[in-house]
């Protein structure tokens, strides 16, 4: 989808290299934070992008450079984890089923779904729930357990209900975050807007607020909300998370989970926040199934609300489509034979308002000359691409 997008743009022979390499600093940066997120001595982690990050590009990418995207992740993978002290063969093993879970998750969605990268329709979000959420984790984390056990000698099944788990949050947050954003930045970058605006960036300096003041002593000041923040972990993230879902989508709530999963994990691995005097270990698990289900829960909301605005949208052009045509029937029928084109030509305009077209042309065909011969055109954007009608 990335890649028909930029060649869209007039920029083909760059969008390889830049899914490339923006999924090597993906890779980069979600490894810097998973490999921060660890319970020492364990392997795994409790929120591990890379994966997520890997099946965020594929679903961007056609299959068939899928291998152009992965491979140059390989040598940014092994340069990070070397740093562990991990033998070469385990790290080297632990990219494969990196990539194994990447490949099932965005090979199931494109076997479901005709449009992996839209979450925003009850089919869309159910193939990414079957695929990505559920299955990629489940099975890849076999492998991966395998590995871990087999260098690490760390307990099998330990290993893996952790890293499904954990990768089941990660998959449900960081996928539609990374996607949607990019296709957000992409669409607005085609058309020349900015993609910039003030009710997300709100609702994420909250986010951010929110989870610094539990982290910190800040809420110790106010012993009601200190002690409803630690009996009840996420009550001061609940409203703005169903502020994302409610206005945002699917994309706005993985993001808004995702902000509160790693700022609620980093405090419960490093020993900090209201948490800091119960064992991590029972805590991150808890915590993770609550942001789980709560995640779910909003995801499925939001498509819902997501599709019933569609659904009233959808019927409003409708209706004021119809009534543009029985207006425009009528003041063709009262213009003079030779000031029809020029009518024509800007009743096409208000068409094009209410298609939310930039440019609208119709053409004419008959039997003596069977080639579409344009008759009228309207230009909102000069550099637009003709939509034909």
């Amino acid at each position: 989808m990335i890649a028909e997008a930029l060649r869209a743009a007039g920029r083909r022979r760059f969008a390889l290299p830049a899914a490339a390499i923006a999924t090597c600093v993906g890779y980069y940066l979600g490894s810097l934070i998973g490999l921060e997120l660890r319970l020492p001595p364990a392997t795994t982690s409790v929120l591990w992008p890379p994966n997520a990050v890997l099946t965020a590009a594929l679903i961007l990418t056609p299959p068939r450079r899928w291998a152009l995207v992965l491979l140059p992740v390989l040598p940014v993978h092994i340069f990070i984890q070397k740093r562990t002290g991990w033998p070469l063969p385990l790290i080297i093993t632990l990219f494969f089923t990196n990539c194994l879970e990447a490949l099932i998750a965005a090979g199931g969605m494109r076997l479901l779904n005709e449009t992996p990268w839209r979450f925003d329709t009850l089919r869309g979000l159910t193939a990414f729930y079957v695929a990505a959420v559920l299955t990629a984790p489940l099975l890849s984390s076999f492998a991966d357990a395998a590995a871990v056990h087999w260098f690490r000698g760390e307990p099998y099944w330990f290993v893996w209900s952790n890293r499904f788990v954990g990768n089941v949050l990660t998959e449900l947050t960081v996928v539609p975050a990374i996607v949607g954003g990019t296709l957000i930045v992409v669409h607005g970058w085609r058309r020349g807007r900015s993609a910039f605006k003030l009710e997300p960036a709100v609702l994420a300096v909250a986010l951010l607020g929110t989870g610094v003041a539990r982290l910190t002593s800040a809420l110790d000041r106010v012993p009601s909300i200190s002690v409803a923040s630690t009996q009840m972990p996420l009550t001061l993230q609940l409203p703005l998370l169903i502020w994302a879902a409610l206005r945002f989508g699917v994309t706005g709530t993985a993001a808004a989970v995702l902000i509160t999963a790693v700022m609620s994990a980093w405090g419960i691995v490093h020993g900090i926040g209201p948490f800091a005097a119960i064992p991590a270990a029972t805590t991150v698990r808890a915590l993770t199934l609550a942001l789980i289900v709560l995640a779910s829960t909003l995801m499925w909301l939001s498509v819902l609300v997501e599709e019933r605005r569609q659904t009233q949208h959808a019927l409003r052009m409708r209706l004021e489509f119809e009534s543009l045509l029985s207006r425009l029937s009528s003041a063709l029928v009262q213009q003079p034979s030779a000031q029809m084109g020029r009518a024509f030509e800007s009743w096409l305009g208000r068409i094009g308002g209410v298609l939310g077209l930039d440019c609208l042309t119709v053409f004419t065909i008959s039997d003596e000359t069977p080639a579409l011969t344009a008759v009228y055109t309207w230009t909102g954007n000069p550099t637009c691409t003709e939509a034909n009608v």
